[in-house]
């Protein structure tokens, strides 16, 4: 499905579906890893979790550590033997795994229940994951054990966060999809998120489009571009009122906030 590529490794993804088969329907990913030395990759194992991995990037390794964020679908039996099982919903975790092994080293709490992953990031020892269920929220994991991670904090998003961005070691750009008071998406929102305050994240600046409209920079990520020496992102920018189709700059500043160029 996906391939992870580091400065030590590939590991190469799939889901696997084979599990719909039992009493009680499971999913899992398949993970296979190969050590990269200079050109040449090897081999080095192969291993699993349960769930979904989802987002392009929503797996990593750091210092001999996969970790991963999984949604995991939940089944119950419907009643007496044979009558099937019913669908209930999704649990969202972080969990972390030996690069070496396969073996899981630690997982977090469920972040909810029932919930949906949008995307996930993983910058040092935090993770990040965009959760949905009776709210929007992002999701902020510590990973400075990796045999203890835990939910440091959650922050509040005007939608889905879509796409993450490290501007800095103190500093992540969050790009939303707000939603309206019927619930669905009518416009692009930008959040920098301060992590200057160990344990407390926060976030500092919010711009939200007031027109209705979407940007393939929210699962592409090479549609946004980043001009660091001028404070500038830009990303393509669809309007649902015109139909027209623009390119956004925006001036990002971790101390005033955002500005719209053109």
């Amino acid at each position: 499905d996906y391939v992870y590529t580091g400065p030590e490794s590939i590991i190469l993804r799939q889901t696997d579906y084979g599990s719909y088969t039992g009493e009680l329907p499971t999913v899992s990913t398949q993970l296979h890893r190969f050590a990269l030395d200079g050109v040449n990759a090897t081999h080095t194992g192969s291993g699993q979790v349960s769930g979904y991995v989802q987002g392009s990037y929503a797996l990593d390794e750091r210092d001999g550590v996969i970790r991963a964020s999984v949604t995991e679908e939940l089944y119950e039996n419907a009643g007496d033997a044979g009558a099937g099982y019913e669908y209930i919903g999704t649990a969202t975790r972080v969990v972390t795994l030996s690069a070496e092994t396969f073996a899981e080293l630690g997982r977090t709490a469920d972040i909810g229940a029932p919930t949906y992953s949008y995307a996930a990031q993983f910058f040092g020892d935090r993770g990040f994951v965009s959760i949905s269920g009776t709210t929007y929220e992002l999701a902020v994991i510590d990973l400075s054990d990796p045999t203890a991670p835990t939910i440091a904090s959650r922050i509040a998003t005007p939608g889905y966060s879509s796409l993450l961005y490290p501007l800095s070691r103190a500093t992540v750009l969050s790009l939303n999809q707000a939603t309206d008071a019927s619930g669905s998406y009518p416009a692009v929102a930008l959040q920098l998120i301060d992590l200057s305050v160990a344990g407390a994240p926060s976030v500092k600046h919010e711009l939200v489009f007031t027109e209705p409209g979407y940007t393939d920079a929210s699962y592409e990520q090479r549609a946004l571009a980043i001009h660091p020496s001028r404070n500038l992102i830009a990303f393509p920018h669809q309007n649902y009122n015109t139909g027209l189709t623009s390119l956004e700059v925006v001036r990002v500043s971790a101390s005033t906030g955002f500005s719209r160029v053109g």
